[in-house]
């Protein structure tokens, strides 16, 4: 329904767009590639930067996880109980998604694996502590914040659908997130 809603008024607003084309997935794997349809005006005008991209390493394996869904994974083989603490494996976090292990590689945001109170996290490297109240802020399409008490760095080019770091600056509220 939402969708419809979007393609009428986006249709309304633009009248040289004939179409709207329907997606009947959120993501989807082919082979090794990771592809998503999203409701934007992105998929509504055909973009050529939106719809997919190729599962890499730490997570080279486009794993389907029901008919809407998929995500890039370690292994297909390497399967998990979804509720299970992170874990650090070197300088690699290990996280359980939709039943899948997915792997971010700490170093390449310049952070660090660590455990604390038994689950691993990604922290900045060296080892800053922060408040929990502590504003999130972005560094180019880097997302800093604060988790556990310590600075964390987080490439929000490495999620799904490539979102980038967005800042909110409103008079009562600031604060920055993947997006």
């Amino acid at each position: 329904m939402r969708a419809a809603v979007l393609c009428l008024a986006t249709l309304a607003l633009a009248p040289a767009l004939q179409a709207c084309p329907s997606c009947p997935y959120e993501t989807q794997c082919s082979g090794d590639v990771l592809m998503f349809c999203t409701l934007g005006v992105d998929q509504l005008v055909g973009s050529p930067e939106r719809g997919e991209r190729t599962c890499e390493a730490p997570n080279p394996s486009c794993v389907t996880v029901d008919d809407r869904t998929a995500l890039c994974a370690t292994s297909p083989d390497r399967t998990c109980t979804v509720g299970i603490a992170p874990r650090c494996d070197g300088q690699v976090l290990v996280t359980c998604e939709a039943g899948f292990e997915v792997a971010k590689d700490c170093a390449a945001d310049g952070n660090v694996c660590g455990e604390l109170d038994g689950a691993g996290r990604c922290y900045a490297d060296p080892l800053t502590a922060c408040e929990s109240d502590d504003t999130p802020t972005c560094e180019g399409d880097v997302l800093i914040r604060c988790e556990g008490g310590y600075l964390t760095r987080e490439d929000c080019g490495l999620r799904s659908g490539n979102p980038t770091c967005q800042t909110v600056d409103e008079p009562d509220r600031k604060y920055a997130y993947c997006g």
